[in-house]
């Protein structure tokens, strides 16, 4: 048991409403998805060194999920004793994205401890919520990069994860700040 990610795919910095929310197509979204890292990074490290844990599990989804992933790998790279747990919904979740997207879900993959294909077939909808339920059931800690709005897949799980009593933080993804919740 360890810490699972939920999150936002798009994550801009406070005030952006106009230009692209993609980091490989706006420096200003690139540098401020390179401040959630470090910011996600310094509470893995925090986790790790004060409860002892081990596994930190994305859902690796676009955004949110993805950042996470790179972080633990960041981290294990610089010999911190952690595992990364990839929960993916289903086989080809990847299939839509962008070239760039894909080739970095798959780098991810191959770097991972741990996949696992959550659901059999193909897409569908219900197929997210079932894989961030099997997070939730195999964490303790939710790290939520969360915008605080009541709607979506980051607070369906959320909900199921206050139903489970999770011990949960919330990276605020405009202000940056975390937050138990």
């Amino acid at each position: 048991m360890g810490v699972m990610v939920t999150g936002h795919r798009k994550l801009v910095p406070a005030g952006m409403e106009f230009g692209s929310p993609w980091p490989d197509q706006n420096p200003r979204v690139a540098q401020h998805h390179q401040e959630i890292t470090k910011l996600m990074m310094s509470a893995i490290a925090q986790w790790h060194q004060e409860s002892g844990w081990v596994d930190f599990i994305s859902g690796m989804a676009l955004g949110a999920d993805t950042l996470f992933a790179e972080a633990v790998l960041s981290l294990k790279a610089a010999d911190l004793p952690i595992r990364l747990v990839c929960a993916v919904p289903f086989a080809g979740q990847e299939r839509k994205w962008t070239a760039g997207a894909q080739s970095k879900f798959r780098q991810i993959l191959s770097a991972a401890d741990q996949v696992e294909i959550v659901s059999p077939g193909a897409y569908s909808p219900q197929k997210m919520q079932i894989r961030n339920q099997w997070m939730v059931d195999h964490a303790m800690c939710v790290m939520a990069v969360w915008d605080g709005k009541q709607s979506g897949g980051t607070w369906n799980c959320i909900q199921y994860a206050r139903q489970r009593h999770r011990w949960m933080v919330q990276l605020h993804p405009q202000n940056l700040t975390i937050e138990r919740m």
